[in-house]
């Protein structure tokens, strides 16, 4: 049993009671408060250049403090929350990792920002979070520091190191392997290609123009957040690109006969003749089958080639 080291009552295990704790935390948010109204930091008082609560000098001690703490628990294998023990390469234990997944759906079901609370513009973040992120992000670019660990130095014309860039291609292929999986594993379902680097995510309804939006490590976190809708399958790119394009049936199993438009027949037709120019099969692999095919830029990149063009047919026309 502690006695308050302001007013000497009992205080239990903190250094001050319930009241005394009050009082101060009143203190500090009117102090915080008139500070931030006048431009000041929080914490030392003096005049910050940022929309942070914090200068740079206070913001970067911050910065320093929580990761030196939240190492020293990791090693010592303790949650950063409670304290008890957690679970190996995790920061959280399993009670608490449950109870930040229920307080971000809480605001997210609610419309409130994932770090302050407030009502969101984005998905997750409030105008004043973009704000911060964004000029985080642009004082790491003028440093020539990465903008996603905020620690390492990076090569010109890059924005990651190369550390991060490793994280999260790692990360990718988890989400990769937990969805693939799900879907019956790295196997197309219609010819059996086994290659995992020919393997798409193919939507059975054709219905997927705004999850192609989204990109691949967006979508696979949707589908795994949304328990693995029964509306996927894999494909290798061959059948999903054929498939599309012979009205939702891969050309292996039946050749639609699909009623098109003018431009749509002359936008094939050119592309036939092109193709059947550079020789009408895969060079790799001796496929003839013309909805499989694609073409492939050997010296310059294929977007260089189509800056100069206004549509498709006019790259066509001047590949070849």
């Amino acid at each position: 049993m502690h006695l308050c080291t302001k007013c000497g009552e009992e205080s239990g295990e903190y250094k001050k009671c319930v009241a005394c704790r009050s009082k101060h935390a009143e203190y500090m948010r009117k102090r915080n408060k008139q500070r931030l109204d006048n431009g000041l930091c929080v914490s030392c008082g003096k005049e910050k250049f940022n929309s942070s609560s914090l200068c740079d000098i206070c913001f970067h001690k911050k910065a320093k403090a929580d990761k030196d703490y939240i190492s020293r628990k990791k090693i010592n294998k303790e949650c950063v929350r409670c304290g008890e023990t957690h679970l190996d390469n995790m920061s959280l234990c399993v009670r608490c990792l449950q109870q930040q997944r229920i307080d971000r759906l809480e605001k997210k079901l609610n419309g409130k920002c994932k770090n302050c609370c407030n009502s969101v513009v984005s998905d997750v973040y409030c105008s004043d979070c973009l704000l911060k992120q964004k000029e985080r992000r642009e004082r790491c670019k003028h440093n020539g520091i990465c903008v996603q660990c905020h620690k390492n130095k990076v090569d010109d014309n890059f924005r990651i190191c190369i550390q991060c860039k490793e994280q999260s291609r790692k990360h990718y292929r988890e989400l990769q392997f937990n969805v693939f999986l799900h879907y019956g594993g790295f196997e197309c379902i219609c010819c059996g290609e086994t290659i995992v680097n020919f393997l798409q995510l193919d939507h059975i309804n054709n219905n997927g123009h705004e999850h192609r939006r989204w990109g691949r490590r967006k979508l696979f976190k949707w589908i795994i957040n949304n328990d693995y809708p029964p509306c996927f399958q894999v494909l290798c790119a061959n059948c999903n690109r054929g498939k599309a394009r012979n009205g939702g049936v891969c050309p292996h199993h039946q050749i639609m006969n699909i009623a098109r438009s003018a431009s749509s027949k002359y936008h094939q037709n050119v592309r036939r003749q092109v193709i059947e120019h550079y020789g009408g099969h895969c060079v790799c692999c001796g496929e003839k089958e013309f909805l499989f095919l694609e073409l492939d830029h050997l010296i310059e990149r294929g977007c260089d080639v189509e800056k100069k063009s206004t549509n498709t047919i006019e790259s066509y026309s001047l590949i070849g």
